[in-house]
């Protein structure tokens, strides 16, 4: 897999030469490649054709949150640009390795993850709207998390699934069921 040129220009005209792409896997609806730097460091390289606009830069912006809870390790966004009329749009990040399947790392994520879940901030929400995969995903702020989760992650996914025809009958039924007893 190569990646784009214009990408490819792009990424060394600010950060030096890059060496040859190795694709990774992951990702649902980007491409995604390693690539290595000529400091010696690699980069996760992460494009996408026809990205909404706007999707990378939410990933920018929620990882920087991520870092200030310091719960886990978080890559550094490296350089992060909207398509252009030669260039799609990508978000370079520092690469952080393939991880390991052993206990002890995955006794150590457990641990990252429950830091983070328990920040609190004043309310539930953010000051910006994000994705969740290639839809977008809104958050305006809400005192309590059954409201959140019900209107903005639920009630708006659901609402997107039947707008494009994807949400059966049967299965938008049951859901509204789920919406209205969600506080129980």
């Amino acid at each position: 897999m190569g990646l784009p040129r214009p990408l490819v220009e792009t990424i060394e005209a600010e950060l030096g030469p890059i060496g040859a792409p190795v694709p990774v896997g992951g990702g649902d609806i980007s491409r995604a490649a390693r690539v290595g730097l000529a400091d010696g460091g690699d980069l996760l390289i992460k494009w996408h054709q026809n990205a909404p606009i706007g999707m990378f830069s939410a990933e920018r912006r929620g990882l920087a949150l991520l870092r200030t809870a310091e719960a886990l390790r978080v890559p550094q966004v490296l350089l992060q640009q909207e398509a252009t009329e030669r260039c799609p749009a990508f978000i370079a990040l520092e690469w952080l390795g393939r991880g390991s399947g052993s206990g002890d790392v995955a006794a150590a994520l457990g641990r990252g993850l429950a830091r983070l879940h328990r920040e609190v901030g004043p309310h539930f929400g953010l000051d910006h709207n994000n994705f969740i995969g290639a839809n977008p995903q809104p958050n305006r702020p809400a005192d309590n998390w059954i409201s959140f989760f019900r209107d903005q992650r639920l009630a708006f996914q659901m609402e997107l699934a039947a707008k494009s025809g994807r949400l059966p009958r049967a299965r938008a039924q049951q859901l509204v069921k789920l919406l209205a007893r969600l506080d129980d």
